[in-house]
């Protein structure tokens, strides 16, 4: 819709507005309520291209007090070439990027997040461990962002969308971003509360 939207001249304001009145579609631009001021999405983003213009998208969106702080990962057995295209893209817009495990299929997922990583650290104003993270265990990384986070910032889970697994080898896992998402937040409500 944005594309769209500003392939007709419309501002990206606008197409922002638009959409906040959009009944969202699970996994794109899916936003996760939360008490802690934060702006959680879930998108399937998983191209440069879309990451491209999601991060855009998101930039339009944000103010320049407040973090955006993006987790994601690339596919196993896939275009291999994309996979530090996607770390350059990001490292574009976010201010703290953590690279984690999607889908790695039969290939070794530790490669996988390194190529990421290497698109990731072209960016000089990022710094291994200081604003980008290596964390294989998805689950952990988006435990991470969500410690990084600040009222008004921005997390951004991106790759899986609404899918239900992670293909791991030839078997499939269970798993949910926002499943994890909500189990964390509820974790540190919890810890709020004692």
């Amino acid at each position: 819709a944005v594309c769209v939207g500003l392939s007709q001249d419309i501002s990206l304001e606008i197409c922002a507005k638009a959409l906040e009145k959009i009944k969202v579609v699970p996994g794109r631009m899916d936003e996760v309520e939360n008490n802690l001021g934060v702006k959680i999405i879930i998108d399937y983003a998983l191209t440069p291209d879309s990451m491209e213009k999601l991060g855009a998208l998101i930039l339009g969106l944000k103010n320049q007090k407040n973090k955006l702080i993006w987790v994601f990962g690339s596919c196993g057995e896939r275009d291999r070439g994309k996979r530090p295209i996607m770390g350059e893209i990001a490292s574009r817009y976010a201010d703290c990027i953590i690279i984690t495990n999607e889908d790695p299929y039969g290939e070794d997922p530790q490669e996988i997040i390194d190529a990421v990583f290497d698109g990731v650290i072209k960016n000089k104003k990022l710094e291994e461990n200081k604003n980008c993270w290596r964390i294989f265990d998805r689950h952990e990384a988006i435990a991470k962002a969500l410690k990084l986070a600040r009222k008004g910032d921005i997390i951004l889970v991106t790759g899986k969308g609404a899918e239900e697994t992670m293909a791991i080898g030839d078997k499939r896992i269970d798993w949910n971003d926002k499943k994890v998402i909500l189990e964390e937040l509820e974790k540190i409500k919890k810890s709020f509360l004692s």
